[in-house]
């Protein structure tokens, strides 16, 4: 037997030069090689904001001061965690494709499942995966676009992406298969 760890890239990012110097040509002092996880003073605490994982990524560019050039649907983490803000959103709007969507305001979360044949399904993307997956036959997996797939925008943006749809009787993504059993609204 052969057993070969090859561990993802971690800390000390050590790099030695010159390519320690070659991304950042301004920049003082020694490199970084540890970042500082602990520093900022956000004591460990809970919150009970609506959040998403959508969030994540604004906080984080919030955090390092990037500005973003696409349109994003999250909003920063960061006045929640310094106490400037006890909410950053009234509602999120959640849900599977093809299946049912969620409206969650904090004390109820309405699911709304989909009316009649659930037809003509679509989807864009610029990300298409045909990441196989371990539970899955590859007949099971996300559907490969086909030769009725069209480069589109994606919607309010000059985002280009593929738009593939789906009729009737077509083999959907798994994770549109499921049928749904009404409509459901539950308190938080």
């Amino acid at each position: 037997m052969l057993f070969v760890d090859e561990f993802d890239p971690h800390e000390p990012f050590d790099t030695p030069e010159p390519c320690a110097s070659m991304y950042d040509p301004d920049w003082e002092g020694a490199h970084l090689i540890w970042p500082p996880y602990a520093d900022g003073g956000v004591a460990p605490g809970t919150c009970d904001a609506l959040t998403t994982s959508v969030d994540l990524f604004a906080t984080l560019a919030d955090l390092f001061g990037v500005e973003v050039r696409q349109r994003t649907h999250g909003r920063s983490l960061l006045p929640l965690m310094h106490g400037k803000a006890e909410k950053i959103r009234d509602w999120l709007l959640t849900g599977i494709r093809g299946r049912e969507v969620h409206y969650v305001d904090g004390r109820y979360k309405y699911a709304r499942g989909p009316a009649g044949d659930n037809a003509p399904l679509s989807m864009m993307s610029n990300r298409w995966s045909t990441m196989p997956t371990h539970f899955l036959k590859r007949e099971q997996e996300l559907p490969l676009p086909d030769e009725r797939a069209f480069l589109d925008r994606m919607p309010g943006s000059k985002v280009p992406v593929i738009h593939q749809q789906w009729q009737k009787g077509d083999m959907l993504p798994y994770w549109a298969l499921t049928r749904f059993s009404g409509h459901h609204l539950y308190a938080i």
